[in-house]
């Protein structure tokens, strides 16, 4: 036989109380309240069905504009490498009338110095032809840029909101 002595207590667990914030509907429990959570556990999902679905729109609108990008990119490459085939054969007709050049002070300099006026004139049009692809690639690639980053940002805050949506234990 022993002799013991009951007295009276509680036991108090800590407690804490956790609320989603406004304009959040609940969908399910992650923990069940009463149960001992650890720190970083579910505690309770909200409804994040219309981000999800703006998430899902945002992935395709960005996957279709990688592919389109991507067109646009191989035509512009196309249309420079054009650019620089015509520039060299612009440069090759002027290079062979400069290998026949008269003298400047012979008669036939004159009617030369006029016939090689149209190739210069056309293998500087070429360059600039050129020069001006060169930069429309690369604004458009800067502009790319610009816009992809901004769509997996807006992406990105998206999942951070259904993050937030989710009650998670500290």
């Amino acid at each position: 036989m022993y002799f013991t002595d009951v007295f009276s207590c509680s036991v108090n667990p800590v407690v804490k109380e956790y609320a989603f914030s406004k304009d959040q509907t609940f969908k399910k429990y992650g923990s069940t309240p009463g149960e001992k959570v650890n720190k970083g556990d579910v505690l309770a999902y909200s409804e994040t069905k219309e981000i999800d679905e703006q998430i899902s729109d945002l992935e395709e609108e960005l996957a279709d504009f990688e592919v389109s990008h991507e067109n646009s990119r191989k035509a512009m490459s196309v249309d420079i490498e054009d650019a620089k085939k015509a520039e060299y054969e612009a440069m090759q007709v002027f290079q062979k009338l400069l290998a026949f050049r008269p003298d400047e002070g012979t008669d036939e300099y004159a009617g030369w110095a006029a016939m090689a006026l149209m190739p210069e004139g056309s293998h500087a049009r070429a360059v600039q032809n050129r020069e001006r692809l060169e930069e429309n690639f690369k604004q458009s690639e800067e502009l790319y840029a610009l816009e992809h980053s901004y769509k997996q940002g807006n992406i990105e805050r998206l999942r951070d909101k259904i993050n937030s949506a989710t009650i998670i234990s500290d």
